[in-house]
């Protein structure tokens, strides 16, 4: 396993440091892990709506999570073709396949404000054990998350 990098990194030093972790994670195994422990989270339970997200490579998948018949609504985010911001919609109509390759709702989905969201499920590089997380580097859900209720 690679050592973690020094002190003061730089953000580029972390995610190239996650991506030879990423490399050898069984990442259906530990989606697997994550929707097994997810599924019974109390505030999961009682969340009304609950932002979700479709893995890309080497991201935990959280279908199983949406398949599990919990009571709250699963929204995902759509993300723009070229700039702007992510938009929540509906997971009930259909999907379509953005330009890199995942699955989003599609446009006439309707949508909803970050504000009317209880948990927010989101991808990351890395995390640590503050809850602080390392995105990819483009800012969607850095944006996202600033327009969120407390």
């Amino acid at each position: 396993m690679t050592s973690l990098p020094r002190p003061g990194a730089t953000k580029d030093e972390w995610r190239s440091w996650a991506a030879d972790v990423a490399a050898i994670v069984d990442w259906e195994e530990a989606s697997s892990a994550v929707v097994a422990e997810l599924r019974y989270w109390p505030p999961l339970q009682n969340a009304d709506r609950t932002l979700t997200f479709f893995a890309m490579a080497q991201e935990i998948d959280l279908a199983g999570l949406r398949e599990a018949g919990l009571a709250t609504q699963f929204l995902a985010t759509r993300t723009p073709d070229r700039g702007g911001d992510l938009s929540i919609h509906s997971l009930d109509g259909p999907l379509q396949v953005h330009r890199f390759g995942f699955l989003q709702p599609h446009a006439s989905a309707p949508e909803y404000a970050a504000e009317d969201i209880t948990i927010f499920l989101v991808p990351g590089v890395a995390f640590d054990v503050y809850g602080n997380r390392l995105g990819r580097g483009a800012g969607y859900y850095d944006r996202l998350l600033a327009r969120t209720r407390p």
